[in-house]
């Protein structure tokens, strides 16, 4: 078999059928969708139970996992050479995963690859979002944030076997984040520049739900991320460097040191090169920072962590920023 479709659900009754009439009628037949369903109390079963397509597989949890654990258990029930993530309130559009396992296919070091999505729901009118293509952009953003859109994704099985990668229960609401950096560390990730699904935002999905907690979560990985490229950082870079990912442009003069520090520290993490690089950065100047008359500093850090690595390309054979 070449795709297992894994779809967790809880309450999904307002959207579920069209997500998985979405993935039935994809232009690609060779896959099963295996839907966990994490105890759900509303229509959620009677709306599986009424398909009889033999390539639905249904498994209802005994008691509520959670979506990590319920993910896992469709990762030991999965029988395709990859694994496709979909979600029980998006729209995979036809062509998905023929599109997806010809990438994969034709790029055997590729451990997981994502898509662009056309985002709509509650508030969003057909909202385009591009990601990072290239594993070395991609490990890049995730140092800051998660990198694919989850229920875009399509993974090698034998990366996640032969690593004994799968989604970590502690990481609960930012699960995908943690796979990510798992996957980056031992296989390329990619993301295909094409929109093959429509994610859906609405009140009750799990990031509204559980959003606090999740940031909590979000804040965790980021800790250990920075702390793997530097021990020595403190509590103080790390609010910093919180703030900076979390899109906060203005920072005291008296920070700028601890920011350029962070930003300077991970590109020393790298092994190559190491005095190249050191010289490449004593040339770039602080033109990106501007200022303003209130003695304040604005920043964005893609400007300048993008302004770096375009610079180091050239002289870095293969950037790894993911620790």
């Amino acid at each position: 078999m070449k795709v297992s479709v894994i779809m967790p659900v809880y309450n999904g009754e307002a959207y579920l059928k069209v997500a998985v009439d979405s993935i039935l009628s994809q232009s690609m037949t060779d896959f099963e969708l295996i839907i966990i369903d994490d105890c759900s109390t509303d229509l959620t079963a009677s709306i599986i139970n009424s398909y009889t397509d033999e390539r639905i597989i249904y498994k209802r949890n005994e008691h509520n996992m959670g979506v990590a654990k319920s993910l896992n258990k469709g990762l030991l029930l999965a029988k395709g050479e990859y694994i496709a993530r979909m979600d029980a309130d998006d729209i995979s559009l036809p062509n998905r995963f023929q599109v997806q396992v010809d990438f994969m296919d034709n790029n055997q070091d590729v451990g997981v690859c994502g898509t662009d999505i056309m985002i709509f729901g509650d508030g969003v009118q057909n909202e385009v979002h591009h990601f990072s293509t290239h594993h070395d952009d991609l490990c890049i953003d995730l140092i800051f944030n998660t990198a694919l859109a989850h229920p875009t994704i399509m993974i090698r099985k034998s990366i996640l076997i032969d690593n004994e990668i799968s989604y970590d229960p502690s990481y609960e609401t930012a699960e995908d984040y943690k796979l990510y950096i798992d996957l980056s560390k031992v296989s390329k990730i990619s993301c295909l520049p094409q929109i093959l699904l429509r994610y859906r935002v609405h009140k009750s999905q799990v990031t509204k739900l559980f959003s606090c907690k999740q940031k909590q979560t979000v804040l965790s990985i980021r800790k250990q991320i920075l702390y793997d490229i530097s021990p020595e950082y403190d509590s103080n870079t790390l609010d910093i460097f919180n703030r900076i990912c979390d899109g906060n442009r203005v920072f005291q003069q008296g920070e700028y040191h601890i920011i350029v520090k962070v930003f300077k520290t991970t590109i020393k993490s790298n092994r190559y090169k190491r005095r190249k690089i050191m010289k490449v950065l004593s040339q770039i100047n602080c033109s990106i920072f501007i200022v303003n008359r209130n003695k304040h500093i604005y920043v964005s850090y893609f400007d300048l962590f993008y302004s770096l690595k375009n610079r180091l390309l050239s002289i870095i054979p293969r950037m790894s920023f993911c620790i």
